[in-house]
């Protein structure tokens, strides 16, 4: 059924993958998993849905990385205005790294902060 509604959010591609929100943004590898309870905080997550989500995290990553030929990943949530959430529900951000893709590591934060703005 989630496949069926828009979300509020612009995503290019939205896949249910057992019972998971995946997310594929117009960036062509930042990708989104939330769970489909939507909730704004992580601390509104059941403890099983804390467990699915990071479970389907896992799997999202180890397909992630290897697609886009990373060889590491970011993985990140924004929990809150001061963490730098900018799009009030709980979502897992989850980016392929390569070798020198950034001169200051650090700035795949900012890089992060980019795309959810965009989307907004």
């Amino acid at each position: 059924m989630a496949l069926l509604l828009k979300p509020p959010w612009d995503y290019t591609v939205c896949h249910l993958w057992k019972k998971k929100r995946i997310h594929l943004s117009q960036q062509e590898c930042d990708v989104l998993v939330c769970p489909l309870r939507p909730v704004e905080r992580f601390r509104d997550l059941h403890p099983e849905e804390v467990v699915d989500l990071f479970q389907t995290t896992q799997m999202v990553g180890n397909v992630v990385e290897k697609h886009f030929c990373g060889t590491s990943l970011t993985i990140s949530i924004q929990d809150g205005p001061e963490a730098g959430q900018t799009v009030k529900h709980v979502h897992v951000h989850v980016l392929p790294r390569k070798v020198g893709d950034f001169s200051r590591n650090d700035s795949v934060y900012d890089e992060v902060g980019l795309i959810q703005r965009s989307y907004c």
